[in-house]
């Protein structure tokens, strides 16, 4: 090719280049930049010309400024798609079988950094894997002993711990979780914020809040939940099948009967001194796990006026402060109100699956699968697709039995070969 043919191709794909990230999302910082650049070049430009300039090299100052303003847009989508790389970890300590293996020695902990500030440290003796990584949070698997964790909260967290058939979803918080293989025991002590888990045993879902202790034996079939510094406050014993009905002695851990009673009797006239509510601190109250700090003051304030004034991230502090401390009257009044104030949005999608969540919940499982399928229409790939699908499984086989359960299960093996629900999903298919 000639030097011409050369030149010409050069600028083809520099153009192309231009373009392509021209048309990537660039913040408002990274554009303000580029124009003041822009305007600097374009001034000295015209210096260059009054003062008679050497103008045979007129085009290269031109295309000089178009590749500068190339990698200027082009800087602010790099920036935007480092925002979505998965997180990167480093392993400190312990035995090195795979990148993405802990295993802590006899003698000594090992430990894992990740790239968000979160932490985990694995006990002498523990073996944990890094099942997957992505933007917003991991998939840990604790295959044996202690993972004492350190979760960072970020909008949008998304991490789970697995120890044997029990996952533990985290947004952002302190604990210790313990599975013994071999007994096949599980425990989890909390010491910041709440988790939610799923269990065979027992409730399919267990909230446990800082200073809580949750433990569950497969072999027994029994869950019990307790205070750190108490004696455990309930037990929850699974029929001998697995499949029977769950004999409970659970108490709430905390009980503010005026609080309750708001959240739960329709049309009732409880009178709250009207004090002014403060939602834009509830996300940080979420965070360190002052649950009933939020529902008092959302109770004690102007309750219709705030949810018609709040955000859809206040909102959503909200409404888990009332899913974590068992107010889920209130948690459905919240989430029926994002869906109608926030329709189309990320948080009025999210606010469909957290209705079914708090359905299912409550034992109204047709309601619940009725909300779970409106997700999975309105956001068929949104991030809490999986976890509706495998609501759906539950919810099918409560209401209809494990062949109604088979098709669903089908589909989730199907579009999440890796997911956290595919031994639910695979028992189901494996069975006559």
């Amino acid at each position: 090719m000639s030097d011409a043919g050369q030149q010409h191709s050069a600028w083809k794909r520099l153009g192309e280049l231009a373009r392509r990230a021209a048309s990537e999302p660039v913040s408002p910082s990274v554009q303000a930049s580029g124009r003041m650049r822009l305007m600097m070049a374009a001034t000295e430009r015209r210096s260059s010309q009054r003062h008679g300039g050497w103008w045979p090299f007129a085009p290269l100052r031109n295309a000089m400024i178009a590749a500068a303003a190339a990698l200027v847009i082009g800087g602010g989508a790099f920036a935007y798609y480092s925002q979505l790389r998965p997180l990167r970890y480093e392993v400190f300590g312990g035995q090195r079988f795979a990148t993405n293996y802990v295993g802590a020695l006899a003698t000594a902990p090992a430990f894992v950094k990740f790239s968000d500030g979160s932490e985990i440290d694995a006990k002498p003796g523990s073996r944990l894997r890094i099942d997957e990584t992505h933007a917003n949070g991991a998939r840990v698997l604790v295959e044996r002993g202690t993972a004492a964790a350190r979760v960072k909260h970020r909008d949008r967290s998304r991490w789970v711990f697995a120890a044997g058939p029990f996952n533990v979803r985290v947004i952002g918080t302190k604990f210790d979780l313990d599975w013994d293989p071999q007994a096949q025991v599980v425990s989890l002590t909390l010491h910041e914020g709440a988790v939610e888990v799923e269990s065979p045993v027992g409730q399919s879902h267990c909230i446990v809040r800082a200073g809580q202790r949750f433990q569950a034996s497969l072999q027994t079939g029994t869950m019990t939940l307790e205070n750190i510094e108490t004696s455990p406050i309930g037990s929850l014993s699974a029929a001998p099948s697995g499949a029977g009905t769950i004999a409970t002695a659970r108490q709430p851990v905390q009980s503010v009967q005026p609080v309750v009673d708001a959240a739960n009797l329709k049309g009732s006239q409880v009178s709250h001194p009207r004090v002014r509510a403060t939602p834009a601190r509830w996300a940080k109250l979420v965070k360190r796990g002052e649950f009933e700090a939020v529902v008092e003051q959302a109770l004690a304030g102007d309750l219709e006026a705030t949810l018609k004034a709040c955000t859809a991230a206040e909102a959503r502090a909200l409404a888990d402060a009332a899913r974590y401390t068992d107010r889920n009257a209130l948690a459905e009044r919240v989430l029926l109100t994002m869906r109608s104030r926030f329709p189309g949005t990320r948080h009025g999608d999210a606010a469909g699956f957290l209705l079914g969540r708090t359905t299912e919940t409550s034992g109204k499982s047709e309601q619940a699968d009725r909300w779970y399928s409106r997700y999975l229409d309105e956001a068929p790939s949104g991030e809490y697709a999986a976890d509706a699908l495998a609501g759906r499984m539950r919810t099918q086989l409560a209401i209809s039995g494990a062949d109604a359960a088979r098709p669903v299960a089908r589909e989730y093996v199907r579009r999440f070969p890796e997911g956290v629900h595919l031994r639910m999903a695979r028992r189901l298919l494996e069975q006559p």
